[in-house]
């Protein structure tokens, strides 16, 4: 087998600046607000369950956020670390590759002359901390949870019970009228 004949890397790089500083932190931005968004959610949800006594149904879906906050949290910073990569990368090649040289001096000025966000690599966005079982585990700080939750089960022949005793209690207060 052959080897193939590789005289160098075709890329693009305008595409990779404009990637670095505009497309992939705009991405992140985006991802950044939805993360806040589901936070908030997370705890109006949270306070919710929790005065209604955190039924099952309430304490799955807090569990589905949480694992969904957990995930999106660390990909704010990921996409952030990434544009910062896609940078110097760029910058590298521009350094190093005559080619790549020639290039960047023909760049279109507003991909040039845009400014690199400024953030740590490793700074963590202002989002708030989030670890495994801190919604679903005891309730919000503000609101006192009740015992566990109970089974959707238990919780629908509890609700059908109650209903009945209500109408029996409607009825009888409308004979007593």
């Amino acid at each position: 087998m052959a080897e193939p004949d590789v005289t160098g890397v075709d890329l693009n790089i305008e595409f990779m600046f404009a990637a670095g500083k505009v497309y992939i932190p705009d991405t992140a931005d985006d991802l950044y607000q939805i993360t806040k968004r589901l936070h908030g959610y997370m705890e109006m949800l949270n306070q919710q369950s929790a005065l209604a006594g955190d039924p099952a149904g309430f304490v799955n879906l807090l569990t589905v956020f949480e694992s969904s906050y957990l995930v999106l949290q660390p990909a704010v910073t990921t996409l952030n670390n990434m544009a910062s990569a896609v940078i110097k990368t760029a910058e590298d090649f521009v350094a190093t590759d005559a080619d790549a040289r020639r290039e960047f001096n023909q760049m279109d000025a507003q991909v040039d002359g845009v400014p690199i966000k400024q953030y740590s690599s490793s700074r963590t966005p202002d989002l708030p901390t989030v670890q495994e079982g801190d919604i679903t585990e005891e309730g919000s700080d503000n609101t006192a949870s009740t015992p566990d939750p109970v089974p959707l089960e238990d919780d629908r022949q509890q609700r059908e019970t109650n209903e009945t005793s209500s109408e029996y209690e409607h009825e009888r207060e409308k004979r007593r009228g």
